[in-house]
Order: C-alpha cells, then structure tokens, then sequence
C-alpha cells in the first residue's frame, strides 16, 4: 500500500471512531429538567410578631449536596494517623528489642470493615525480632469503617522512626 491509502484509511478509522463515541445516546429527545417548586417561609408565631404575607412568593433555598448516611467512601490521612497512634506505644517498645535505631517501614492493607488484612515489615529489617515484634504490636489494630466504591482495600506503608535513647 502507498502512503495516499494508508493515510486515508487512518481517517475514515478515525471518522469511525468518532461517529460511535460522539453519536447521541438517545432518540434525539431530552427529558424535561427536574424543577423543585419554591418552599413556603414557615414562621413561629412565639418567635415573630409580623407574620409573612401568604400572596409573597417564598425565597427558594439553595438545593443541599446529596448527603451519604454511613461510613465515608475512603478513609483521610486523619483517619489513618489516629489508628496509628492508638498502638504506636507497643510498637515504639519494641525498640528495646535489639537495640534498634533507625526507620522501619510497615505496609499495611486495611479492608473495608475496618480490620487489618495483613501487616508488613519491608526489607531490609523484616526478618529480625524487632520486626517480629512490630508485627505483634499491630494485630490488634483497627481502622474506621469505610465503603469503598472504587477502592475496596487500602494498601498504606507507615514508617516508624526508632531513635537513640
């Protein structure tokens, strides 16, 4: 083939691809907008003496962002943090273990109830006892509930920083 048909070809692929992903999803018709109709001012005979005329039209409050009852969709770093420092006392002992300074990292995968799936001591301190250690620390520890939609389990590397004494 020569460069001409090639580059036609490309266009009318192109064209295509356009055509399917731009053409209207729908017989050409839209719906009719969902209106809200105004709310009428309620008024507190207790707490005002003139009452609202009824032949006023009421002011239309702002429509309110949609409101999820329940866990939120992701856990924040606040979250996460104030987990931590519910056991960072156990893991902090652990120090005295072998005398260890320096930072040691955990991975750690939270599901979605809230509870620890596994707890992780990355290289290259995971196979010492203060590792081992660590790992026992953490098993008791819990997160707040989230739904996560989109993300069903959270995979977080926390490091511990073990100072001198």
């Amino acid at each position: 083939m020569n460069g001409r048909a090639i580059a036609a070809l490309w266009i009318i692929c192109a064209g295509l691809v356009a055509w399917v992903w731009l053409r209207p999803m729908h017989d050409g018709t839209l719906p009719a907008p969902v209106t809200r109709a105004a709310r009428k001012t309620r008024v507190d005979p207790h707490r005002s003496s003139v009452a609202a005329p009824e032949d006023e039209p009421a002011a239309e409050e702002p429509a309110a962002a949609p409101v999820h009852a329940g866990p939120p969709e992701q856990l924040n770093r606040h979250d996460l943090e104030t987990a931590i420092d519910k056991v960072k006392p156990k893991v902090m002992g652990c120090r005295d273990v072998e005398q260890f300074t320096g930072f040691l990292t955990v991975r750690l995968v939270i599901e979605k109830s809230g509870s620890l799936k596994s707890a992780s001591v990355l290289p290259p301190v995971d196979k010492t006892r203060t590792a081992e250690c660590v790992r026992h620390a953490l098993r008791g520890l819990s997160f707040p509930k989230f739904r996560g939609t989109w993300v069903p389990q959270i995979e977080w590397s926390y490091p511990f920083w073990f100072s001198e004494k």
